[in-house]
């Protein structure tokens, strides 16, 4: 039981890595080498692949019900957990915001 604990910390702390990664050098040097509606695209498939490694090792499901916004939208959400970026990340392309004083 304590080798399955030990792997999941290990696939956390790479994953982090990861991401500290693509936003510390890989997203800065999509910028610098492509042109502005190439990055974004390049950015946003990073992304969610990182997303996709996250639920994987948190072993999420993700079930999506409804439709998205086909024209651009502002999606505000009264979130109840950190999870709910991961999840909105999966599907709805975009940034998030986060403030504090709402």
């Amino acid at each position: 039981m304590k080798i399955r604990l030990y792997f999941k910390l290990f696939q956390t702390i790479l994953l982090f890595g990861a991401g500290l990664a693509i936003v510390g050098v890989a997203f800065p040097s999509i910028n610098l080498l492509s042109t502005a509606s190439a990055a974004r695209i390049r950015r946003e498939a990073l992304k969610k692949q990182w997303l996709r490694w996250f639920s994987a090792i948190a072993n999420l499901q993700i079930k999506l019900e409804g439709s998205l916004p086909e024209a651009p939208a502002v999606i505000i959400s009264n979130h109840i957990s950190w999870l709910d970026i991961v999840v909105l990340g999966h599907h709805v392309p975009g940034y998030f915001v986060g403030k504090n004083d709402i």
